[in-house]
């Protein structure tokens, strides 16, 4: 089952999320710069990018923010926690039931983020 972009949005939003959709890489990029969300949801297959590439890139500037990569291709899982993802969900099978629990998780777990990410303490031998 192919699983496109409204439909997650709108699977999304009944389960009781906002939800701000872009169908392609350098909109998600603009906005993961410019607005602050609880997750990220991203597809790998995007029509002017990779996802996993828009993980990386988010990454630059945004360590905190939980992201969630979905994808047909369950090989691409490690290649999505190298580039910064917190999960990997495949697309096969029950994906409503995973995409879900996954998004719930995340999000549940967050606590109140600070504005500023403390650099980490230098570590002497």
């Amino acid at each position: 089952m192919a699983w496109p972009l409204y439909h997650v949005a709108a699977k999304s939003q009944e389960w009781g999320y906002a939800v701000e959709a872009t169908g392609n890489f350098r909109d998600g990029l603009m906005h993961a710069q410019t607005d602050r969300f609880s997750l990220h949801l991203i597809d790998v297959v995007l029509p002017d990018g990779d996802g996993i590439e828009l993980c990386r890139r988010i990454r630059i500037f945004d360590l905190l923010t939980p992201i969630v990569i979905y994808s047909n291709n369950e090989e691409l899982e490690t290649d999505a926690i190298k580039a910064g993802a917190h999960s990997f969900v495949w697309k096969g099978g029950d994906l409503n039931d995973r995409l879900k629990r996954e998004i719930s998780l995340l999000i549940g777990s967050q606590v109140e983020r600070p504005d500023v990410v403390p650099a980490p303490s230098p570590i002497y031998d």
